[in-house]
């Protein structure tokens, strides 16, 4: 399910155009890592991209794999210079 997100959020960063400036670096278990740049207005399109494409995944799951996913899939963003200093983004 990770690696669909992964593809989903690359796919929709580069139609916005923000393929450039945040960049999907690592995944951790379940965990989506991305390095964006130090604007606020990107930071909040691409937390939007990646909270919005976790909500969007059981769809995403039907049209890729024909299953219907009944369990909902939800994600937080998070955002700072380091694992020290996150901030929690709020929709």
């Amino acid at each position: 399910i990770v690696p669909l997100a992964m593809l989903e959020i690359a796919n929709r960063l580069q139609a916005e155009e923000l393929a450039a400036k945040c960049l999907i670096i690592n995944q951790v278990h379940d965990s989506i890592i991305l390095d964006c740049l130090d604007d606020k207005k990107i930071i909040d399109k691409a937390c939007s991209i990646c909270y919005t494409t976790f909500n969007d995944l059981p769809v995403l799951i039907k049209r890729w794999f024909g299953i219907d996913w009944i369990t909902p899939l939800t994600g937080e963003c998070k955002y700072g210079l380091n694992w020290g200093k996150m901030i929690v983004w709020e929709p």
